[in-house]
């Protein structure tokens, strides 16, 4: 019985070893990979590279990106420090100079095109062609947004940029995720949407989890796959029925008034 047990203790000792050494190679090797992604750029493949959960515009574009990205061949991908596509606009702007803001999906930051072959690009040498005078097109496409976060984002921030017209290029699928908005949208004193935080900030702002994701890259890993199925999941279009198509509406008039505020015009193509 003695000889037994001390088997059955032996083998569970055993066991306990062996999974200490899994979880310590896995560590390891959790680490090698994190280390290799912060010193090398890494291509862009999927849209959730591109973006980030934001606390007050729901999702945002990654600011100050350099990588490379496209399906069939590499393109690289530049961001400035506003998360628009390309180099960061001048402030304040050039004199003469006619800017216009591009706000819309991935139709708009358009990921697999060269910066000059995208839809803003091209848009900003047709009209310098035809008036002859400066025309900057700035590319504030964030992909699988929908118009209440990139009126947010105007809001916050980007009117900033001094705009003299703001184009809404809209998808039918990116209206289908301002319901998702909606739901962590808060108001302020006026009933005008203020900000609008990302359910993952719930997990992410704890803490333990913080601590754990900086000391174990292994930990940082899991958490951050579960980070991408749920912004997925989050990100799912639904039709939309009639009272909140009129919601959608609403937002994009307030997105009109803000910009008249500023002494620009707005334009939504839907």
């Amino acid at each position: 019985m003695i000889r037994s047990l001390a088997r059955h203790v032996g083998r569970f000792v055993l066991a306990v070893v062996l999974l200490v050494v899994l979880l310590c190679t896995v560590e390891v090797v959790m680490r090698v990979r994190r280390v290799r992604q912060r010193l090398q750029d890494e291509t862009v493949s999927t849209d959730a590279e591109l973006i980030r959960p934001s606390r007050t515009t729901f999702l945002e574009p990654v600011p100050l990106l350099d990588t490379v990205g496209g399906d069939a061949e590499s393109v690289t991908i530049v961001t400035s420090e506003w998360g628009t596509r390309g180099k960061s606009p001048v402030l304040p702007k050039p004199v003469n100079t006619f800017r216009i803001l591009c706000l819309g999906g991935e139709e708009t930051f358009a990921r697999t095109l060269p910066e000059e072959e995208t839809f803003c690009a091209q848009l900003a040498t047709f009209l310098q062609q035809r008036t002859g005078r400066p025309v900057e097109v700035i590319n504030a496409g964030c992909p699988t947004s929908s118009p209440l976060s990139q009126t947010l984002r105007l809001r916050q921030r980007l009117l900033q940029l001094q705009p003299d017209l703001v184009v809404f290029n809209l998808q039918s699928r990116e209206v289908s995720f301002d319901p998702i908005v909606r739901g962590s949208l808060h108001l302020d004193e006026d009933g005008h949407a203020a900000y609008a935080a990302n359910p993952i900030y719930t997990a992410a702002t704890n803490p333990l989890l913080a601590s754990l994701k900086e000391e174990f890259a292994s930990v940082d890993w899991v958490l951050g796959k579960t980070q991408n199925t749920l912004q997925d999941l989050s990100q799912k279009a639904t039709p939309l029925s009639e009272e909140e198509l009129g919601l959608s509406i609403d937002v994009l008039q307030e997105a009109q008034q803000l910009t008249n505020a500023q002494r620009a015009h707005c334009f939504v193509s839907l």
